[in-house]
C-alpha cells in the first residue's frame, strides 16, 4: 500500500481528531490532514515542524486518537522500541498508521533496518561464528575457558540486547565484526585476505577504525595498504554510480560523519551537545578521553618493550578491548553496536582463570565480579520486561546509562592492562635478581650440582 492510499484510509476514521504526525517531513501529509479538519502535531528533526526532536526522547501529556509514521520505521535503529513507544502515546483505541517503503537491493542512505528471511539467516549464521571466534580461535597466551564457562559466555553474548536488536533489524554489525575478526586472525600469514576484510569492514569505518588503529600497532603495513585500495575503489565505485565527484562522496561522508556526533546514541559527545551550540565543542570531552587513553597506552607499551609469544597475546587482547569500547564512546553509535564488547566479557573471564596475570587483592576482585553480575541486569534485560516497570527507560535514559557504563569498562580495561604489565615487569626484574645473585655467589662452584637448578 502507497503512502497516500493509507492516509486515505486513516481519513475515513470519524472518530480520530487529534494525530501525530512522527517524521512529517515537508508537512505535506499533515496539511492534507488539517484540511481535513484534524488537529496535526508535526515532528521532526529539522524544520519546519511544531516539535523538533528524536521522538523515542519526547514525552507528551496528551494521548493522540492516531500516529502517522510514513517512511519512518526504516530509519529507526530500534523499531521495536518505536512501535511500543507508539502504543503508550495513543490511546485506547487510537490507529497507528505506519507506511514502509517497498524493499530495495540497493543501498539506500538512512535505511538502518532491513527485515527479510535471507538476511536473518545469515545474522545468525554470523552471530555462531563471531562468538566462537572470539572464544575459541582470538589467541589470550594459550588460557581456555571450561566449557561449561564457554556456554556461559557465548549465551551472555547471544542474550545482548546489543545481539538481539542487530539480527532482528537486519543491522551490519555482525557482519562488520566478523569482518574484522578475520582481519585480526589472518594479518600474520594471509595479509591479503586480512586487508580485503578491514577494506570491506571499513565501510562501517566508526566501528572497524580500532582494528585499523592495532593493524598500525602490529605493523602490517601490508594489510593496511590492501585495505585502504579496497576502500578507494569502492568511492571510485560510488562516484561511477551515482554520477558524482570522489571528492564530494568523501567529503559528504566527512561531513555526515561530524553531523552525526551529537545524534542520539550512546557517545560521549551526545551528552555535552546541549551546554553549547556550537557542535564543535560538543566534541571536547572526547578528544580528552582519546588522549586520557591513548597517552598511558603509548608509555605503558613503551617501557614494556619486546616480550614473549605469550605475553604479546595477552596484552594485544587488552588493546582491542580498549580500542572497541574506545571507539563506541568516540564516534555515533547505537546500542546494537555493543554487541562488540562481548571481547570485555571474555577479556575478564579469561584473566581470572589465571589469577597471576592481574595479581587482585580479593577486594578488587570482588569489585570486579560485582560489576560482571549487574551488567547483564542492564545490557540483557528483555525490553518487554523493563518497560513494565521503568516505562520511561529507552530512548536518552537508557543511552546515558550505556555511556556510563562504557566509561566504566574502559577504565576498568586500561587498568587491568596496566595491572599485567606492572606484574610482568616484577617477574622479569626478580628473574634478572636472582640470576645476578647466582652468578656472584662466592660459593656457586662449591655447591653441590642440584643446588645451582633450585
Amino acid at each position: 500500500m502507497f503512502a497516500i492510499e493509507a492516509l486515505g484510509r486513516l481519513l475515513e476514521y470519524k472518530d480520530v481528531h487529534s494525530v501525530l504526525d512522527i517524521g512529517c517531513g515537508e508537512q505535506i501529509h499533515a496539511d492534507i490532514m488539517r484540511e481535513a479538519g484534524m488537529d496535526v502535531t508535526a515532528l521532526s528533526l529539522t524544520p519546519p515542524a511544531d516539535l523538533y526532536g528524536d521522538y523515542l526522547d519526547i514525552g507528551f501529556d496528551e494521548k493522540f486518537d492516531a500516529i502517522w509514521a510514513s517512511h519512518v520505521l526504516e530509519h529507526s535503529p530500534n523499531p521495536g522500541h518505536f512501535l511500543a513507544k507508539c502504543f503508550e502515546d495513543l490511546r485506547d483505541g487510537g490507529v497507528l498508521a505506519v507506511t514502509v517503503p517497498p524493499a530495495k537491493h540497493e543501498i539506500v542512505g538512512g535505511h538502518v533496518t532491513l527485515w527479510n528471511e535471507g538476511l536473518l539467516l545469515v545474522n545468525l549464521i554470523l552471530m555462531f561464528v563471531t562468538g566462537w571466534l572470539v572464544l575459541r580461535r582470538v589467541p589470550f597466551g594459550g588460557i581456555r575457558l571450561s566449557l561449561l564457562d564457554e556456554l556461559l559466555v557465548f549465551l551472555l553474548f547471544v542474550d545482548l540486547s546489543a545481539t538481539r536488536i542487530a539480527i532482528e533489524n537486519g543491522q551490519i554489525t555482525l557482519l562488520v565484526f566478523a569482518l574484522m575478526l578475520i582481519t585480526l586472525l589472518t594479518a600474520d600469514f594471509a595479509w591479503p585476505l586480512a586487508g580485503i576484510a578491514l577494506g570491506f569492514a571499513l565501510s562501517k569505518y566508526s566501528l572497524a577504525f580500532p582494528m585499523f588503529i592495532f593493524m598500525l600497532y602490529k605493523r602490517h603495513y601490508r594489510v593496511i595498504l590492501m585495505a585502504v585500495l579496497i576502500q578507494i575503489l569502492g568511492v571510485l565505485g560510488l562516484a561511477a554510480l551515482s554520477k558524482q565527484s570522489p571528492v564530494t562522496i568523501v567529503l559528504e561522508n566527512i561531513q555526515l560523519f561530524l553531523q552525526h556526533f551529537n545524534q542520539p546514541g550512546i557517545q560521549l559527545s551526545r551528552w555535552f551537545a546541549f551546554p553549547s551550540s556550537n557542535g564543535l565543542v560538543s566534541l571536547i570531552p572526547a578528544l580528552v578521553m582519546t588522549g586520557l587513553v591513548f597517552l598511558p597506552l603509548f608509555f605503558w607499551l613503551l617501557k614494556a618493550g619486546h616480550t614473549t609469544a605469550q605475553h604479546g597475546e595477552i596484552v594485544d587482547f587488552h588493546l582491542m578491548t580498549i580500542l572497541f569500547i574506545w571507539t563506541l564512546l568516540l564516534g555515533y553509535h547505537r546500542l546494537y553496536d555493543t554487541l562488540i564488547l562481548v571481547f570485555f566479557i571474555v577479556l575478564v573471564f579469561k584473566g581470572s582463570v589465571a589469577p597471576s596475570i592481574w595479581s587482585l587483592a580479593s577486594r578488587g576482585r570482588t569489585a570486579l565480579w560485582t560489576f560482571m553480575l549487574l551488567l547483564p541486569a542492564i545490557l540483557i534485560l528483555p525490553a518487554r520486561i523493563v518497560d513494565l516497570l521503568l516505562p520511561f527507560y529507552y530512548g536518552r535514559v537508557s543511552d546515558f546509562i550505556t555511556t556510563i557504563l562504557l566509561v566504566i569498562m574502559l577504565a576498568i580495561s586500561m587498568f587491568l592492562l596496566w595491572r599485567y604489565l606492572q606484574n610482568m615487569q616484577l617477574k622479569i626484574t626478580h628473574k634478572e635478581t636472582d640470576s645476578h645473585e647466582l652468578r656472584n655467589d662466592p660459593y656457586r662452584d662449591t655447591q653441590p650440582r642440584w643446588a645451582h637448578h633450585s
